[in-house]
């Protein structure tokens, strides 16, 4: 993507009377959720969060507001808030901070790509094969935009996309966010097993 972490944080640092516009020019119903908990790899959690280019004219303002609709997700079985109430310290708190080459270890697009490609197929694969184990149902489901489906009928959502940039904001075995880009509309990837993290975007 055309954008690094610390325009990000920049932009996200500005006065809020700068940011507000961008937040509340966007209404939640223009983002596609969907959000995954499956029973495969230690019960693993994740979200897809994408934005009509359409609607964001930049790679800035898309990230921005895909961190924060991701924020509520993971925040609604908390204190919840609307996007006009962008809580930006958290925002920076949780992704803006600790960019170092050490951390992340600089990855491709191709290696987020594959990284990207491989978690969707294995939750596909994880939710076909749960539908026939009683045991593991109860622990898997699918909703898009708050809605819950079979992985049938979400298997157009389930695919992975076809990503022309990427940058990561988490980049480890067990958790991983990436930022990516596709011909038509921005996304977010956020992926991670219970114990990477104390968050939950899928409850």
């Amino acid at each position: 993507m055309s954008i690094d972490p610390v325009d990000i944080g920049l932009r996200l640092r500005a006065p809020i009377s700068q940011l507000n516009p961008l937040i509340t020019s966007v209404a939640t119903d223009h983002f596609t959720v969907v959000e995954l908990r499956s029973c495969h790899h230690h019960r693993c959690h994740a979200c897809l969060v994408s934005l009509p280019k359409s609607v964001a004219t930049n790679g800035l303002d898309a990230s921005i507001l895909l961190m924060n609709r991701v924020m509520q997700l993971m925040e609604k079985g908390a204190a919840q808030w609307q996007m006009s109430e962008t809580r930006r310290d958290r925002i920076i708190g949780y992704w803006c901070t600790g960019f170092s080459a050490g951390k992340l270890g600089h990855p491709t697009v191709a290696e987020m790509t594959k990284r990207l490609d491989e978690l969707l197929l294995n939750i596909s694969s994880a939710g076909l094969s749960t539908q026939a184990c009683v045991v593991c149902r109860p622990k898997f489901s699918i909703k898009i935009n708050g809605r819950k489906m079979d992985v049938s009928e979400a298997a157009p959502y389930l695919k992975p996309p076809t990503v022309e940039a990427a940058m990561a904001l988490n980049f480890h075995h067990n958790e991983v966010d990436v930022l990516f880009e596709t011909q038509h509309s921005y996304g977010l990837f956020c992926w991670f097993t219970p114990s990477a993290s104390g968050a939950d975007p899928t409850r």
